[in-house]
């Protein structure tokens, strides 16, 4: 089942791979020369850099001919590495001149860290990957242990707090005190003033002779 799912990718993904492939190959852009190693060829004509204006400065054919020249040491060091590495390869594992133990044991140190990659993964996971990671725990920690519970939360306690004793001095204090108690004292005037108005005339004369008295006594005082 395994087998039958394997299948080639869609033209959607080949097509690039196929065109990038195609480009990968130096005659593609020194044409109409054929030498690999040359700077001459129609995409160098489009592109090619100006001198440079800056005083001092190296000029673009000097640095276009340190780039060539550059590029033969490239290529010698990389195919000796490579040539190197195809010739160990071929006398150990297919005519079995050497053995790869003994080869081990005798470069230990450099088979060693050929085997474990340079320890690029252990100096990454030490380096970078696991402080990078506690960092961001201790970010985490004083985010949400510090900043949201006793910042956050407890700004929004003490709002509730203080919206809970603002709520009660302007019911009990204001409505209720105030207000409210306001109309209680005007009501209770309106009572005893209403019992006063008892629409007899002997009454008012009486009322009028006390005030009289009250303004004499006040007066003679």
């Amino acid at each position: 089942d395994l087998i039958d799912d394997i299948h080639e990718s869609p033209w959607e993904m080949t097509t690039p791979l196929v065109i990038l492939s195609g480009l990968s190959f130096f005659i593609v852009f020194t044409l109409p020369h054929f030498n690999p190693f040359s700077d001459h060829g129609w995409f160098m004509d489009i592109i090619r850099a100006q001198d440079s204006l800056v005083a001092g400065a190296l000029s673009a054919h000097e640095i276009a001919v340190g780039i060539h020249h550059s590029h033969l040491p490239a290529m010698i060091l990389s195919l000796l590495v490579a040539g190197t590495g195809i010739y160990l390869a071929w006398q150990m594992y297919i005519k079995k001149g050497m053995d790869p133990k003994l080869i081990s044991e005798k470069f230990e140190i450099p088979y060693t860290l050929s085997y474990n990659k340079f320890y690029i993964d252990e100096i990454y996971s030490r380096y970078l990957y696991t402080p990078v990671l506690k960092l961001a725990d201790q970010i985490a920690y004083i985010d949400w242990e510090i900043y949201d519970k006793y910042f956050i939360n407890g700004f929004g306690r003490v709002t509730d707090w203080l919206a809970r004793i603002t709520g009660r001095v302007d019911y009990e204090g204001i409505d209720q005190g105030v207000v409210d108690s306001f109309g209680r004292n005007t009501r209770r005037a309106g009572k005893m003033l209403r019992s006063v108005q008892t629409g007899k005339l002997q009454t008012y004369m009486l009322f009028a002779l006390m005030g009289v008295i009250v303004i004499m006594v006040i007066q003679v005082i």
